[in-house]
């Protein structure tokens, strides 16, 4: 498994991740466009070998009334082994689960960088309840070509929420329920087939556990959030440094400011440390990286018809505070529509930086979504999408879905 000090932060609250993007340190990166259910037939997989100056379609092959997996569906080890979920686009529609889906979940693995893909059938775990497509499976994550983990959610009677936590031994084909995770929530980190970590922040305060035999069994090694600090609200995962060093950002809320706290250890959790605290922006706004010993924010301005213009700045954070600031302009960012139609609102969803120079930013704007990359540290950027911006006159999402399910 790659091992580097860098995670998106990719939202609070939120089990799977929002961005379907990733980025190696050699400049190899995969790109999904994100795909709407009224455009699923149009959602591509996309491969770059240098930092997306040039993209190549490695989209898999899609059986008939099967589409490319949501979010968190897509994972690459490397820059050659990767693995996409197929799964059945009538498998979940209007909060109801398929009944079925043990039958239908597809996944296809590529070991040559997308140029061809092998499909199988995925065998999932009996479980009392229907699994759902609505919640799962997502936050897949593999440690070698053998051993991967997913969530997955299960349509409760009651309408709970809760997602299992599968593990597999044969890269994928077949799944087991592990039978005691700490946490119903919360995607799942490996540095190797055994040890792993996971954390949780439902209860108010920021609970981190490890496992060191594959996800069978969790200790708690929970850093301590003083009080006088706030609550914690959310947090932003885990950042894997080494096997013995992992860093976690909480995100915690004061009555004298909201705030994100950057916790490390370097004793696989016996203690921890905090290295930085930092004023945010507010959850929906901040779009943050740790990077190393550092925290990236990115920040997008406001786009109206009185600033047509809008900038992207990268601020990087150490523990002896601000150590790098640097504005550019965005490029290519979609006309402002005719009319009476509002300016779309653009947003920064996430960053993905390999180090405190190079990386993309991912921005959205309605069924838009487009790709920056920097190399010099947000001092300038470059639209790397794989599809043109269109040439739009309204941001707004299209109809419902337009395929035909049988009843």
């Amino acid at each position: 498994m790659r091992l580097r000090a860098a995670i998106t932060l990719l939202g609070l609250l939120l089990p799977c991740p929002l961005i379907a993007q990733q980025l190696f340190s050699d400049g190899a990166g995969w790109y999904r466009e994100p795909g709407y259910r009224s455009t699923a037939a149009q959602r591509h997989l996309y491969w770059t070998p240098d930092w997306g100056a040039h993209w190549e379609d490695i989209t898999p092959p899609i059986p008939d009334g099967y589409e490319l997996g949501e979010w968190g569906q897509t994972f690459f080890l490397d820059r050659s082994r990767g693995w996409v979920f197929l799964v059945p686009i009538c498998g979940f529609r209007s909060g109801v689960a398929n009944r079925d889906l043990h039958a239908k979940l597809k996944l296809a693995f590529t070991a040559d960088s997308g140029k061809s893909w092998t499909t199988t059938d995925v065998r999932l775990p009996d479980y009392p309840h229907p699994l759902s497509l609505g919640d799962g499976p997502c936050c897949v994550t593999f440690a070698d070509a053998k051993h991967g983990w997913m969530r997955i959610g299960f349509a409760d009677p009651q309408g709970s929420d809760d997602l299992l936590l599968l593990a597999t031994e044969d890269g994928g084909r077949s799944w087991e329920l592990l039978s005691d995770p700490p946490s119903q929530v919360g995607c799942v980190h490996f540095s190797n087939a055994k040890d792993g970590w996971v954390t949780d922040e439902s209860s108010a305060t920021l609970r981190v556990w490890r496992t060191r035999d594959g996800g069978q069994t969790w200790l708690e090694v929970s850093p301590r959030v003083p009080k006088r600090l706030g609550e914690v609200f959310g947090d932003y995962g885990i950042a894997i440094r080494s096997r013995k060093q992992v860093s976690v950002a909480a995100y915690v809320m004061s009555s004298s400011g909201d705030r994100v706290i950057l916790f490390l250890t370097e004793d696989q959790g016996r203690t921890w440390k905090r290295e930085i605290t930092l004023p945010t922006l507010g959850w929906t706004h901040d779009a943050l990286e740790v990077v190393g010993s550092s925290i990236i924010r990115g920040e997008l301005s406001e786009l109206s018809r009185e600033a047509p213009k809008q900038t992207l700045t990268l601020t990087t954070f150490t523990a002896k505070g601000v150590s790098k600031r640097q504005q550019a302009e965005a490029p290519s960012l979609p006309p402002l529509p005719e009319g009476d139609l509002p300016a779309c609102p653009t947003t920064l969803s996430g960053l993905n930086m390999i180090d405190e120079n190079r990386g993309w930013a991912y921005v959205s704007c309605g069924i838009t979504d487009l790709l920056f990359a920097t190399a010099d540290a947000g001092k300038s950027w470059s639209n790397v999408s794989p599809a043109a911006v269109p040439k739009m006159t309204d941001y707004r999402l299209g109809g419902g879905d337009t395929y035909a399910c049988p009843k």
